[in-house]
């Protein structure tokens, strides 16, 4: 198995620690991991990504093409979708989302209030990728509760 996912949104969104977390979650289920950050800007409102790439099998480079994009806001699905491979999907908050079938929009925001923080949104972006990917989230929450001890919501 190998795939090629992008995690995008404006600079403060928290694409940095989604991206950790994903990349450690990855890495403690037993994939081969690569990364690729990109930084238009350090304040807030400039597009940022970072892409990882991860496989059962060793790999040594990102590829372009992308199998998810996780869009914390709609110009990373303008900037970006048109990488998608044939049947690639973008998960997005449905106030997001244009309609388009690669779309999967969720109630992200909503959740994440739900839950108490709304600045989660993208950690529940996050459980959403594991879940369509059948990657068990045991190491997320382990993950999740020893990074942030104490502030870790579990949504069955």
């Amino acid at each position: 198995m190998e795939h090629n996912i992008l995690v995008g949104g404006a600079a403060g969104q928290g694409m940095d620690t989604v991206a950790t977390i994903l990349e450690k979650t990855l890495k403690r289920s037993g994939f081969y991991v690569f990364s690729n950050k990109d930084y238009m800007s350090r304040v807030r409102g400039g597009h940022n990504f970072t892409q990882i790439r991860f496989s059962t099998t060793p790999i040594y480079s990102h590829s372009s093409k992308l199998d998810v994009i996780i869009a914390l806001d709609s110009q990373t699905i303008q900037l970006h979708e048109n990488r998608l491979v044939s049947g690639g999907k973008i998960i997005c908050d449905e106030k997001v989302s244009p309609s388009t079938d690669n779309i999967i929009a969720l109630p992200l925001a909503k959740i994440a209030a739900d839950i108490g923080n709304p600045r989660v949104i993208n950690t529940v972006a996050t459980g959403a990728l594991l879940k369509l990917f059948g990657i068990p989230m045991l190491q997320a929450e382990r993950l999740l509760s020893s990074e942030f001890s104490g502030a870790v919501a579990v949504i069955p």
